[in-house]
């Protein structure tokens, strides 16, 4: 395999993580919703947080997957 190729294979793994965690902040948005967690302020707060660093360029998914996570504990009411 060439540089070139491992390079590719490396950035389409992590652009595939990083769908996965949006898919996974749309899945738990849902459930906040289903909830009636989408108005609570820390909930509303780290989605934003997680959905902004999903949505920017570059992405970094060390930051992304640990807010994608905060939020999923603040909707299942695991804390702060």
């Amino acid at each position: 395999m060439s540089r070139a190729e491992a390079t590719a294979r490396a950035l389409y793994g992590l652009v595939g993580r990083r769908d996965e965690l949006r898919g996974r902040l749309g899945a738990c948005q849902a459930m906040a919703v289903r909830k009636g967690m989408a108005e609570d302020p820390v909930a509303a707060g780290q989605y934003e947080r997680a959905r902004l660093l999903l949505w920017s360029a570059p992405c970094d998914l060390t930051r992304a997957a640990e807010a994608v996570e905060l939020y999923q504990r603040a909707i299942h009411g695991g804390g702060r």
